[in-house]
């Protein structure tokens, strides 16, 4: 990945080049960054398993699951504040 407008030749390092996933597999700070920002706004176009967490006597308290409840609160998709 390379910051948008950067003149990068092929195999050429310098700082304007980003690696997302290593050649191992594993994903990187910056790949890991992209993916939940995507999820925040919506635009991931998956979603994760949510379970009850905690019950507060004014609100639940809520964490990600691999097999989550089906019936579960929307998380995600941020909206920008016009205020």
């Amino acid at each position: 990945m390379t910051r948008p407008g950067a003149d990068v030749v092929e195999g050429d390092l310098n700082e304007d080049a980003k690696v997302i996933v290593r050649s191992n597999g594993t994903v990187t700070y910056v790949g890991k960054d992209i993916a939940y920002h995507l999820w925040k706004f919506g635009l991931l176009g998956k979603d994760f398993g949510y379970k009850q967490f905690f019950t507060y006597p004014d609100h639940e308290c809520w964490i990600s699951s691999v097999q989550g409840e089906e019936e579960h609160p929307h998380f995600g998709a941020a909206a920008q504040s016009t205020t």
